[in-house]
């Protein structure tokens, strides 16, 4: 999806979708990591979880903020209206969503417990945010 996003973002010129693809591919760097940690700490339970766990957090929200800095600057350097091909953007964001409203669907259904309703959080929450990618579109 988030080579989809990246695309879909240079061809119909919406640096909405591209602050998108970019929240997507931070997701999949950040549960990445946290699959490397938990077999980490799976390996050697001697080590300290909830450090790593605040390094994992420092990380994700560094890298947000550097994404939230990039989409800011990029929209100071685009001055003023820039043609939008809002058709597709309306249609790589309803993916978007359609994939996060899959996820959530498939994931509420596994062992409930803290983690996974925390991950059905984030799930809905990036499903709002392509929402809001649609709606942009369609304004």
């Amino acid at each position: 999806m988030v080579a989809i996003e990246v695309a879909g973002s240079i061809y119909a010129g919406s640096l909405a979708l591209l602050a998108d693809a970019a929240h997507t591919l931070l997701d999949v760097l950040f549960y990445g990591f946290a699959i490397y940690i938990q077999r980490r700490l799976f390996a050697r339970p001697q080590e300290d979880g909830h450090a790593w766990e605040e390094r994992a957090s420092l990380w994700n929200g560094t890298l947000f903020i550097c994404v939230a800095a990039g989409v800011a600057f990029e929209a100071v350097r685009r001055g003023g209206e820039i043609p939008v091909n809002a058709t597709l953007m309306f249609w790589v964001a309803f993916a978007s969503l359609a994939l996060n409203l899959g996820q959530f669907l498939v994931l509420r259904q596994g062992e409930h417990n803290k983690t996974n309703a925390q991950v059905n959080s984030h799930n809905l929450a990036d499903a709002a945010q392509s929402a809001v990618v649609c709606l942009a579109a369609i304004l």
